[in-house]
């Protein structure tokens, strides 16, 4: 699983995945307030998975 640490490789590694198939995507946001982080998830029904942290 791919983990970016940059907004910008993240936003353009899941516009990729988005293009190759719209409908199969899925997107998971999860925030911890006792640690304030943000971490996004997207992924696709052929496993593939981006996170973002």
């Amino acid at each position: 699983m791919p983990q970016f640490q940059t907004w910008e490789q993240f936003s353009r590694a899941a516009e990729k995945l988005y293009l190759a198939d719209p409908m199969k995507v899925r997107v998971v946001l999860k925030y911890r307030h006792v640690d304030g982080n943000l971490c996004i998830k997207v992924m696709d029904d052929l496993v593939r998975l981006l996170k973002f942290k």
